[in-house]
């Protein structure tokens, strides 16, 4: 017999406290940033640079999210008040 949960579980890349820290991701989008004048200053093709500016996008989502983890409170103490 399985049980059906009786509430949603968040997906993956929406849950708390897993995944790289914002210390981390903050080096990462640095470095991005930098690849990213690197290629400009060399003249890269359009599918390079698309290809550096999405995984500048999903550094900057991760960060935000990291943030958002550190910073609000978390669901215990959302259910005490």
């Amino acid at each position: 017999m399985s049980a059906t949960p009786l509430r949603r579980v968040a997906p993956k890349r929406l849950r708390r406290g897993r995944g790289p820290t914002v210390e981390a991701l903050c080096e990462t989008h640095a470095a991005l940033v930098g690849e990213r004048q690197q290629l400009r200053a060399a003249g890269a093709d359009a599918a390079t640079l698309e290809r550096n500016r999405l995984e500048i996008v999903r550094c900057q989502w991760q960060l935000a999210q990291a943030f958002l983890a550190r910073h609000l409170p978390g669901r215990s103490a959302r259910s005490a008040a």
